[in-house]
């Protein structure tokens, strides 16, 4: 049973590790492919730039934990992708799933689930104690528009514009200003 690519790097900086579903744990290089459940990590100063199977671009930027949990881009009306950001912050500009199958794409991170509308965007995930800023989930919309939904509500994230979930308990997904 082999796994599905779920897309080819393109470029590795730094020091990065992909851990294959069956935990054993190899070193990015420029070319290669990455598959459906897969974990990457990236550490200080470190970025991995991927060519995703339905022609998305994601960039998983340094200090980030991301699984490629579901991929599946056969051209299909079964497409999805569907990443689980743990920590960190990745740049994600959707390809044909996100373009007509957006109920099938969405980024969780352990507050929040991110879905798009045809998208540019910039999920977030900062553990407490992260000098990147305030401990939470965030999304900035650079094209397109996304949505944000806790079990505490959703907001809608326009084009040039950010939205934020704190880890304290009962706050609620907002716009930024």
């Amino acid at each position: 049973d082999q796994p599905r690519v779920a897309g080819k790097i393109e470029l590795a900086e730094g020091i990065a590790q992909i851990e294959a579903k069956d935990k054993r744990t190899r070193r990015p290089v420029v070319g290669e492919n990455v598959f459906e459940g897969e974990s990457i990590a990236t550490s200080r100063l470190s970025e991995l730039h991927l060519n995703m199977a339905d022609g998305a671009s994601l960039i998983v930027r340094e200090n980030s934990r991301i699984r490629l949990t579901e991929y599946v881009a056969d051209g299909g009306d079964k497409d999805r992708s569907l990443m689980d950001l743990a920590e960190g912050a990745l740049r994600a500009i959707t390809g044909w799933i996100g373009a007509y199958n957006r109920s099938n794409y969405r980024v969780r991170t352990p507050l929040v689930t991110v879905g798009v509308r045809g998208t540019d965007h910039e999920p977030t995930h900062l553990l407490a104690g992260d000098a990147r800023g305030q401990p939470g989930s965030y999304d900035k919309v650079n094209e397109g528009t996304a949505f944000m939904e806790s079990k505490q509500g959703t907001v809608e994230v326009p084009s040039n514009s950010a939205a934020f979930q704190a880890l304290s308990a009962g706050s609620i997904p907002q716009l930024l200003a």
